[in-house]
């Protein structure tokens, strides 16, 4: 686990203990790293491709 990993959970933490708004945002916030780092896994899936030109 990266220290960007570890320092982010922390975060996501802090805010579940805030509760209401800051779980929501943090909620968000971390669906957003996910997707955005799905779609990069992904992209970087298709470049690799031998079919893709």
């Amino acid at each position: 686990m990266s220290v960007w990993a570890v320092s982010r959970s922390n975060r996501l933490l802090q805010n579940f203990r805030l509760g209401g708004e800051g779980l929501i945002l943090a909620m968000y916030e971390y669906l957003e790293v996910t997707l955005s780092t799905t779609f990069r896994f992904l992209e970087g899936q298709t470049d690799s491709h031998p079919l893709h030109p």
